[in-house]
């Protein structure tokens, strides 16, 4: 008796810091595009050059190490907008795949932000294209209208990368 009263003071207790606890939020987006996956990939791969295929930034600045190696650091600049700092945690040239992550403070409703993108080849000249992302949100912000934001920022990504790996 002693100690399920114990148990029930415990979790009584600890009840509220868990519900305080963030939960892990993730957004996923893809899209097939009628281009070699080597060519989408040469054009989405450049870390220093987000910007270049992403119509949400104005500008991507390398800030430390070197361009498309673990380690390298950006800042992106959202067009009218902030900017904030960016790791490369792997990048695989091969598999055509790069994973990274949000470093430092950033003007986002999302905290612990780590996202990986891949492309597939799905025949000689068709390919699939994945970005999803693992996320949780700020306080006082809603989880809903955060993994909606970013699969909209993933989505405008996508669509643009199509339009120029298809050439239209």
């Amino acid at each position: 008796m002693k100690k399920s009263l114990l148990a029930m003071l415990f979790i009584g207790l600890c009840a509220p810091l868990l519900a305080l606890a963030q939960s892990t939020l993730n957004a996923y987006q893809m899209v097939e595009i009628q281009a070699h996956a080597r060519k989408v990939w040469d054009i989405a791969k450049n870390w220093d050059n987000l910007h270049g295929w992403h119509p949400v930034f104005a500008n991507d600045e390398l800030t430390g190490g070197s361009n498309n190696t673990v380690g390298a650091t950006r800042r992106l600049t959202i067009k009218d907008g902030p900017s904030f700092d960016e790791e490369l945690l792997a990048f695989d040239d091969g598999d055509m795949k790069l994973t990274y992550r949000i470093i430092g403070e950033n003007p986002l409703p999302i905290t612990d932000y780590e996202s990986t993108l891949t492309v597939v080849e799905l025949a000689t000249d068709r390919s699939l294209v994945v970005w999803r992302g693992a996320f949780a949100s700020k306080p006082e912000q809603k989880d809903d209208d955060n993994v909606q934001l970013i699969n909209g920022v993933y989505r405008a990504g996508l669509d643009n990368l199509k339009s120029l790996a298809e050439g239209k």
